[in-house]
């Protein structure tokens, strides 16, 4: 463990003492639970400095654009697939991206040079290995046209996230 190890768990964990709520008041905390605390955020650290691999996944995607209409989504547009509220940036994905490669609702994926995205919502069954971002209307979807070998990045679920 080197030095930026011990001071960032020490700062996380509140000290030696314990841990601190919003209020700043110490609170005892059990030695196995600080300890492992502790150990999560060092690995944490480990990964940010490059010192562990980290668990990330990617892929190439055909990426394309569509609006909240009834003509593109279903007879519902204003809702996603899992019923959130359709808004500008919400990420629909193939089926077989869910399926496969262990993306889930609600999970947030980096899109190539176009950012972070949140997937809330689902593509019909003949699109494969492809994303679609909500846009506002019908002509901002088609001026963004389609993108294709884009890299979509997760991270794995478990012990590091």
């Amino acid at each position: 463990m080197n030095f930026k190890s011990i001071l960032f768990a020490t700062f996380l964990t509140g000290a030696i003492g314990g841990a601190y709520l919003d209020h700043m008041t110490p609170v005892p905390v059990p030695m196995d639970e600080k300890d492992a605390k502790i150990k999560r955020y060092e690995k944490i650290l480990a990964q940010a400095l490059g010192e562990v691999p980290a668990h990330v996944f990617s892929t190439p995607v055909t990426v394309t654009a569509y609006s909240a209409r009834a003509e593109e989504t279903n007879s519902e547009p204003w809702y996603t697939a899992d019923m959130t509220l359709s808004r500008v940036g919400i990420l629909a994905v193939s089926r077989d991206i869910l399926d496969e490669l262990g993306i889930e609702y609600g999970d947030t994926v980096i899109l190539g040079e176009y950012g972070t995205f949140k997937v809330h919502d689902t593509m019909n069954k003949r699109f494969h290995r492809r994303v679609d971002i909500l846009m506002g209307n019908k002509k901002a979807a088609e001026l963004f046209g389609i993108k294709k070998k884009i890299k979509l990045t997760w991270f794995s679920k478990g012990e590091y996230l």
